[in-house]
């Protein structure tokens, strides 16, 4: 008889598959797949901000109100928004490759799947033919 009290916390991956991960880990992969999609989306909306104020020269407050109401931003308002702008762009960028290989190795080592970003794929790819040249040197 089985115990009423213990609970079957196995996921199934896919169709007839036999593997499975526990829920505990598929919560621990979602939330932080959600934690990178917030975390895009914010830094995405003040790029546009700092874009948008940096190529109308206009403050972001007038995009939906008219332009006359509102005084142009100085010369230099416009550079500090969007070197702002290119700095928080890079680091995005960044942060996201940190975190594709993040996933890559932690899919790799929990669960034996190689799953790679295109970006990793042509890196492995340009490592393997360096050191193709590098032997025939």
């Amino acid at each position: 008889m089985e115990n009423p009290k213990v609970k079957d916390n196995v996921v199934k991956i896919g169709h007839n598959s036999n593997r499975s991960i526990s829920q505990e880990t598929l919560e621990k992969m979602a939330n932080r797949f959600m934690h990178i999609l917030e975390y895009v989306n914010n830094n995405l909306e003040t790029l546009e901000k700092r874009y948008w104020e940096a190529f109308t020269k206009y403050p972001y407050r007038s995009k939906h109100d008219h332009y006359g109401r509102h005084k142009k931003l100085r010369e230099h308002e416009v550079h500090e928004q969007k070197i702002n702008a290119d700095k928080q762009l890079k680091e995005i960028s960044q942060n996201l490759y940190k975190e594709e290989d993040k996933l890559h190795e932690q899919l790799l080592e929990k669960f034996d799947i190689n799953v790679m970003s295109k970006r990793q794929e042509w890196n492995k790819k340009c490592e393997e033919e360096d050191a193709k040249e590098g032997n025939n040197d």
